[in-house]
């Protein structure tokens, strides 16, 4: 048998181990977990690297094939590799041992295993480390502003090394079509834009609250400018856009007479007189909604609504949040019955967390405590609530590339 005889040979076989491999896919009914994913398509590598292998050992086929075998082969080493990078996205480390260990070469002067590893750390780091954010009653603004920051160079790094492994097996990045990898490259510069937007209005020295706890010293509430409420609100309602659950807001409960109170915490006149006690009603309210809620609330605002609500009892709509959270916003605050308490959580969130903000709160170190944790709260499910969102668009952006990457790993092997 010649060697071009030997060649077809060898191609043959390499399409008949694809054909076992999908029918023995269609027969499994169980859905597999992804550590059994990563497992099988490790296993179709060297199932075809093992034919490859023989042929070579036996020497039945020529240089110039053998190049093209190999460049094939390499080529679906690299779209698994990528695949196998993503499907371990957001697991525990144990997945990448074993797809460090396989150990392959460099393919085109791109060291494979540099490279996945390198992915997979920038999208570990911006689902975890840069997503980790938990406040304190010692917190700065600022270091939130700093996590955003690490969110935003996470991103970055991420978009560049999936770029750069596109590119290696021939996807073209730029194009913006639905479903390409270069949509899910734009929706994650958008995300982008919208968490630096963020960090610059959160980037401050002062403790979050605006209320340093521990400290017997009376603070009187200030709300945030407005510009840079509107400034949060458009960066808040881009994230939201992501979301499918953008238009869904819990209904809309009032504040009763028995927490009336908890609106002293903002209050901007006065000189500081929220107590423990009010501080006490305002947690009660933040805790009866969800940081979810609180952010669709935030978020149904216009820029119209972003002016002061000088009485607090006027706050009845969910999106008045933006109109607590304004300077100037709640001279009159000691009775918040019938108002909305999705937006004096917002609102409590929103002042709490933007520069400038501060709650109310009396000279007294139980008041500050007090008062401090009410920011602290609130802030905490707000920031939880965009994690979330955060989460599902990276990893909606990933599954949309995991495709991409194996439609083209098929359409690659249909020439051998």
């Amino acid at each position: 048998m010649n060697k071009y005889n030997h060649y077809m040979k060898y191609k043959k076989g390499l399409a008949e181990n694809d054909k076992q491999i999908l029918s023995s896919k269609a027969r499994s009914s169980k859905p597999l977990s992804i550590n059994q994913r990563v497992a099988q398509e490790l296993a179709e590598v060297k199932a075809k690297n093992q034919i490859l292998r023989e042929a070579i050992r036996l020497n039945e086929i020529d240089s110039l094939s053998k190049k093209y075998l190999n460049s094939h082969f390499n080529k679906e080493v690299m779209v698994k590799f990528v695949i196998m990078m993503m499907m371990v996205m957001g697991c525990n480390s144990g997945g990448v041992k074993e797809v460090e260990e396989v150990g392959l070469q460099e393919v085109g002067g791109l060291k494979l295993g540099d490279t996945t590893k390198s992915i997979f750390s920038a999208f570990v780091d911006l689902i975890t480390n840069s997503l980790g954010i938990s406040v304190t009653n010692s917190t700065k603004k600022s270091d939130i502003s700093d996590k955003f920051k690490d969110l935003v160079n996470a991103i970055d790094k991420a978009i560049n090394q999936v770029q750069e492994v596109a590119s290696k097996v021939g996807i073209n990045v730029e194009e913006s079509q639905d479903g390409s990898i270069g949509q899910a490259k734009k929706t994650l510069n958008e995300l982008k834009k919208h968490i630096t937007s963020l960090q610059t209005l959160i980037n401050e020295s002062m403790v979050v609250s605006g209320v340093t706890a521990n400290v017997a010293t009376a603070v009187e509430g200030v709300g945030s400018s407005v510009e840079d409420v509107k400034g949060a609100l458009k960066a808040l309602k881009g994230i939201v856009n992501f979301s499918v659950k953008k238009s869904t807001v819990s209904k809309n409960e009032t504040v009763s007479n028995e927490e009336k109170e908890g609106g002293k915490v903002l209050k901007t006149t006065g000189g500081g007189g929220a107590v423990e006690g009010d501080a006490a009603k305002a947690l009660s309210i933040v805790t009866s909604v969800t940081g979810e809620d609180m952010l669709y609330a935030i978020t149904s605002a216009e820029d119209s609504d972003v002016v002061a609500e000088t009485t607090i009892s006027s706050a009845t709509q969910p999106k008045h949040a933006v109109k607590l959270a304004v300077t100037g916003a709640a001279t009159t605050a000691d009775n918040a019955q019938n108002a909305s308490k999705l937006a004096l959580a917002g609102g409590i969130a929103l002042r709490s967390l933007l520069k400038g903000g501060k709650l109310d709160a009396s000279a007294a170190k139980t008041s500050t405590n007090a008062v401090n944790g009410v920011g602290v709260s609130a802030v905490n499910k707000l920031l939880k609530a965009i994690e979330s969102i955060t989460k599902i668009i990276v990893s909606q952006c990933l599954e949309q590339t995991e495709q991409i990457l194996l439609k083209s790993n098929r359409k690659a092997f249909n020439y051998i």
